[in-house]
């Protein structure tokens, strides 16, 4: 595993149980446009990618047949297993993976989704070709995500804030 994955999962290791309840993370505007959509389509199978603390996939469980939460870190893959069960959603798989080399049959999933996480991901294109093949011709596939500040200083400040919410 290269640098970048190290320090993503050294970082998300420690604070996995701060994202639970991260405003940022558990709510907004995004994540509830999101559930109206997916409410709308009621996909047979969805995979949250870099489930995080595992928001989505809590919020969408009711609207999907099969879930697939996956994360490169494993304790972020514990909490999230944690918040969705004790929701008691039982529709959601929690699987360990890498967002740039996606383990999945090809044409697998109805939808495909990613939110605040694809600013972490080294290979931008590798994860978008990666999320393409295993997303079914006519799927759908959201990427919700945030940019940092051009300025130097903002965009440490902001991913310090990131880091600790």
């Amino acid at each position: 595993m290269n640098n970048q994955k190290n320090a993503v999962q050294q970082t998300f290791s420690s604070s996995s149980q701060n994202y639970v309840k991260s405003e940022l993370h558990a709510k907004g505007k995004d994540l509830a446009a999101l559930v109206t959509e997916i409410s709308t389509l009621k996909p047979k199978s969805l995979l949250d990618i870099a489930v995080g603390a595992g928001h989505v996939s809590n919020a969408v469980a009711p609207y999907v047949e099969e879930v697939t939460a996956m994360d490169l870190t494993d304790e972020m893959l514990t909490t999230a297993e944690a918040f969705i069960t004790g929701n008691g959603h039982q529709n959601v798989q929690f699987e360990r993976g890498d967002a740039e080399s996606l383990s999945y049959e090809s044409d697998w999933f109805d939808v495909s989704v990613c939110r605040i996480a694809a600013h972490h991901f080294e290979l931008p294109i590798q994860f978008l070709e990666s999320v393409h093949r295993v997303t079914k011709s006519g799927g759908s596939f959201y990427l919700l995500d945030n940019t940092a500040p051009e300025i130097d200083e903002y965009d440490h400040f902001y991913n310090e804030i990131e880091k600790n919410a």
